[in-house]
């Protein structure tokens, strides 16, 4: 059996155990571990040796070890301890219950207690000398967490309909905003008193770290996948020695790169122009749509807004007199001369509506007001937010400087920005005209007729078989059952509508299943009949469009035929006994 290994992007894990349940990071290391592998360390040790920090955000907050990075390996200095405590205790057993011992006792707990005083002296003393070698713990109020993820494309439609896509590398960064105040200046101060440091040396801080969360295609952190912040305090404003303001703000970036290259051929956006038929050519509309694209599979990037839609369109097509949606803005640019030669209309921060989110479409149309040239092309620019990212990111963590989690207000927000450059001919569209098949008194002769139960188990058998053949379905409606004339019959109607497409040219569906249910006494249908409509409508400019909407017919036909034959008839109904 031949055996394959397939390369996955890492995921943050436990360096003991590879387990993906983080408790927390060690702060000296800065490795993550699970609750068995970094532990915090014990209450009695910070009453004993002191807090590693403190005040407001700090304060009783545990630091966090791994088993390699304790402070102290006490060693045979805890071994002395524990036999110094192990003499006070047998002095003051001996001068209990021996009283004649009384000297022996007392002998007893004096060395025992010096060898105590002096085994806890000598640990908390190679404590603080570990201590005074790390940076000072600050803790700063943490505001717009992001992880930003861009993708710049470049979308042509040639003056044959040929139709190009081509995108560049995928960048990203994380960043964050540090605001540093009063108490981070105090705990400063008070380290480089403790330290005996001038104004002008080095003082070194650590606020923490930043961990992306998910399985991470990102080449910075393909080995490891912890964002570090620390640094020296010298370049934050709000610990110059003089004319310090009382706050200042200090923004952490971290740019980036996918380790893999994204594959998009496929989109993830598709821009295309069309003329609306019947508008005398005054009306040009721009279909947006967006494809299923991302990392993983069965979870594609949505995409929330469009921050920007531009299109510069010849001048020559006069001024805008409708449109679907508002422009923000509509501009002329002129020549040297002062002739306008170009129409700029700029839309910006459109919403999507939950229907264009579900279909994953959006159709922007402006009439002018002189006709739009089909020899002419449109060009223009388009920003959209989606939302996740094409690194497989899914959220970021954040860890204080003591390594313990930390909340980050209002979350981080993850998200990926797509940006499309355009240029579109008309050429290959021109002026349409919209073609309904069959023509409305055929309707009912071209029917697809079929002895199945016209329930929800006949749908979903024909809804998987269109989706099997690239018919996009958009909507299925049931509409209420009624009586079919006799108490035993039930009357169903369902209606099924979606979209395919030739080319980049849609041609819209519309499916209406009608049938008859009979009832026997049980809930359940005994059997039934069935009938299908079929409508397709799509715009053409020439023969061959016009063939394929008919095309596209017959081909909805096939496969419904094919969808209720392989219906299998019920398995309920009256025994024959």
């Amino acid at each position: 059996m031949a055996v394959t290994t397939e390369a996955r992007a890492p995921r943050v894990r436990c360096y003991g155990c590879q387990s993906s349940r983080i408790q927390a990071l060690c702060h000296h290391c800065w490795r993550p571990g699970c609750a068995r592998h970094v532990r915090p360390s014990p209450r009695w040790a910070e009453r004993l040796f002191g807090a590693e920090a403190g005040g407001s955000g700090l304060e009783n907050i545990r630091a966090w070890h791994c088993a390699d990075c304790n402070h102290v390996h006490a060693g045979w200095t805890l071994k002395a301890g524990t036999v110094g405590l192990t003499l006070v205790l047998a002095g003051l057993l001996t001068m209990v219950t021996v009283p004649v011992s009384l000297v022996i006792g007392v002998l007893l707990i004096v060395v025992g207690g010096t060898t105590v005083a002096w085994a806890c002296a000598h640990i908390r003393h190679r404590s603080a000398l570990a201590r005074g070698a790390r940076p000072v713990p600050l803790h700063p109020r943490v505001s717009n967490v992001r992880l930003l993820e861009r993708l710049r494309t470049r979308i042509e439609l040639g003056q044959e309909g040929e139709y190009l896509v081509r995108a560049d590398p995928v960048n990203g960064e994380l960043t964050a905003i540090l605001t540093f105040g009063a108490d981070d200046v105090d705990r400063v101060r008070s380290y480089g008193d403790k330290h005996k440091l001038s104004a002008g040396q080095q003082v070194r801080y650590n606020i923490g770290c930043f961990v992306p969360q998910g399985r991470l295609g990102i080449t910075e952190l393909r080995q490891d996948q912890v964002v570090r912040v620390d640094g020296d305090v010298s370049g934050i404003e709000a610990f110059r020695p003089v004319d310090a303001p009382a706050s200042s703000r200090l923004r952490v970036r971290l740019p980036y790169r996918l380790s893999e290259a994204i594959d998009t051929e496929a989109g993830p956006l598709w821009i295309t122009p069309s003329i609306r038929p019947g508008s005398q050519r005054h009306v040009l509309e721009l279909d947006i749509q967006w494809t299923e694209f991302g990392p993983k599979v069965g979870k594609p990037l949505a995409l929330e807004t469009i921050e920007l839609l531009k299109i510069i369109v010849p001048a020559g097509w006069g001024n805008v007199e409708r449109f679907s949606h508002r422009p923000d803005m509509v501009s002329l640019s002129d020549t040297p001369d002062g002739t306008p030669v170009v129409r700029e209309v700029e839309w910006r921060h459109v919403l999507l509506d939950g229907s264009e989110r579900e279909t994953r479409h959006l159709t922007i149309a402006v009439q002018f007001e002189e006709q739009v040239d089909a020899s002419d092309v449109l060009s223009g620019y388009l920003a959209g937010t989606m939302k996740g990212t094409l690194s497989g990111a899914d959220g970021v963590r954040m860890y204080n400087a003591l390594g313990g989690w930390r909340a980050i207000p209002g979350g981080a927000s993850v998200r990926t920005r797509v940006e499309a450059d355009f240029t579109l001919s008309l050429a290959s569209i021109r002026y349409q005209a919209v073609r309904v098949f069959p023509d409305q008194m055929d309707t009912s002769s071209c029917a697809v007729e079929s002895d199945v139960i016209p329930g929800d188990g006949t749908v979903i058998a024909l809804t998987n078989a269109l989706g099997e053949e690239g018919f996009y379905v958009k909507r299925v409606t049931e509409n209420a059952p009624r009586g079919g004339g006799r108490p035993e019959v039930v009357h169903r109607v369902w209606d099924i509508a979606g979209r395919c497409y030739q080319g980049v040219y849609p041609v819209d569906f519309h499916v209406v299943l009608t049938g008859d249910e009979v009832h026997r006494g049980d809930v359940r249908p005994e059997s039934g009949s069935t009938k299908i409509q079929i409508v397709v409508q799509g715009a053409y400019t020439d023969d061959e469009m016009y063939k394929q909407v008919e095309n596209t017919w017959t081909q909805l036909r096939a496969v419904t035929r094919e969808a209720l034959t392989g219906c299998a008839p019920p398995a309920y109904g009256p025994s024959a006994d």
